[in-house]
């Protein structure tokens, strides 16, 4: 991947400072630059926007990024996407939590770019951080985590995944996930509680250790580790993991397919944006 036009939206809040970082590490991958883009269906005030607006690109220069500013006074979404598709943008980096949104929710602007969105979308949080680095600084990938269910889908995240470590010099996380009730997993302040694997599965484990080994050597300039683990839910296993290993990012596809494709996201994608404290980079336009 190397971006070279990154569309950061925007509400001007405070939370969506939280996507600087992310937004200046995709325009170091490429060497490109970031337009920040407000969309408002009504203006909070010229001289307020402007400061603001003003306020992120000088913070995105001070990261050595190269960066303009749009004010658009439409419906957020639509306007969003047309300036998407007008700047040709290559990745499209939001917030997970607009001003008004709160709890393990998604803002209802951020999930229709999501649903919607003809380029990947990088979905940004307040970092989960275990030694407090400045936010003045782009971010650092040191961990990227991604799942496969060894779908032509998932293979494709995987390989953008691994091409994302190549380039940051990341470790590449590989898990796969089979999904039965009997196995709660639970996550607690003292960490991740994975439950026994039932006797009969030990024959799919065999099987996943060994596919997942077989990607693993597609890549034998990377630290590649892989996972295959039990869980009552898909999506909460892949942030389990991606916690437990204090990665800084998880990538997935988005698996929607025929009309409902314009309903929903896949159901676990949809999971680990609800779940995850961490960015998460969902694939839309990589899927097969």
């Amino acid at each position: 991947m190397q971006p070279r036009q990154i569309l950061l939206a925007t509400d001007l809040s405070p939370a969506s400072w939280r996507a600087m970082p992310q937004a200046a590490r995709l325009a170091y991958l490429g060497n490109g630059e970031v337009t920040i883009a407000h969309a408002s269906a009504t203006s909070i005030g010229g001289a307020t926007e402007a400061k603001r607006l003003s306020a992120m690109r000088e913070g995105l220069e001070q990261m050595d990024v190269t960066a303009r500013c749009e004010a658009l006074v439409d419906e957020p979404v639509e306007a969003l996407l047309s300036l998407c598709e007008s700047r040709n943008a290559d990745v499209l980096v939001v917030t997970k939590h607009g001003e008004r949104a709160s709890g393990q929710v998604l803002g209802s602007v951020t999930y229709d770019l999501v649903r919607r969105s003809p380029v990947p979308v990088l979905v940004a949080h307040d970092p989960v951080t275990y030694d407090d680095p400045p936010r003045t600084r782009p971010a650092h990938w040191d961990r990227i985590v991604v799942s496969t269910d060894f779908s032509s889908a998932s293979h494709a995240g995987v390989t953008v995944a691994a091409e994302l470590c190549a380039q940051v010099g990341a470790t590449l996380e590989i898990v796969t996930v089979v999904v039965d009730g009997r196995c709660q997993l639970e996550v607690t302040a003292e960490g991740v509680q994975w439950p026994p694997m039932p006797e009969e599965l030990e024959r799919w484990r065999t099987r996943s250790e060994d596919l997942l080994a077989d990607m693993a050597a597609s890549w034998p300039q990377l630290t590649v580790i892989t996972r295959a683990v039990c869980a009552h839910e898909a999506g909460a296993a892949i942030v389990a993991v991606a916690l437990e290993g204090r990665a800084d990012l998880i990538v997935v596809p988005a698996h929607g397919r025929g009309p409902v494709e314009t309903i929903l996201l896949g159901s676990t994608s949809e999971r680990v944006l609800q779940l995850s404290p961490l960015p998460v980079l969902v694939l839309r336009g990589h899927q097969n």
